[in-house]
């Protein structure tokens, strides 16, 4: 029996860099971009629904725009919780999730442009990644997660 089901990507719960929160009928992603704030909303089942801003003041200090996305967070309905979400892409935001790093990815698209030692290298980098379960989270940079959610690298 073959498992048509899209593939789910977790992002857990962090202090330091988004809000993630799961609701009766969305789950949301929130963080800060330029000088807006944004949320991106999903479906229940992790499909991308929308993105919505809000300006954040110029005189807005850390302690506030946590504030107004904490109070966006509970607005959509959700708690804090980790998400399970499928893959997607917002590329005029700089805003999606990935299977590999961008490093990693390039030896995917062309692997013959590496030399055989580098390429060797890599292709078990591609291996240990993927049985892992790890992804990338792109928020104008790379997040590298590991399987549970967790930020592991940036």
């Amino acid at each position: 029996m073959r498992n048509d089901a899209p593939k789910k990507y977790r992002i857990a719960p962090s202090d330091d860099y988004f809000l993630v929160g799961r609701g009766n009928d969305c789950q949301v992603l929130i963080g800060i971009q330029g000088t807006e704030t944004v949320c991106v909303f999903f479906t229940s089942d992790g499909k991308l629904l929308r993105l919505e801003t809000r300006a954040v003041a110029q005189n807005d200090d850390e302690k506030a725009v946590r504030t107004t996305m904490a109070e966006w967070l509970q607005e959509s309905g959700a708690r804090i919780e980790t998400i399970e979400i499928e893959k997607f892409a917002i590329p005029e935001r700089s805003i999606g999730i990935r299977d590999l790093p961008d490093y990693l990815q390039e030896l995917v698209d062309d692997p013959f442009s590496f030399e055989a030692d580098r390429r060797q290298h890599l292709s078990k980098c591609v291996s240990e990644w993927e049985a892992e379960g790890d992804c990338v989270l792109i928020w104008d940079e790379e997040y590298e997660m590991n399987s549970q959610g967790q930020i592991t690298s940036t």
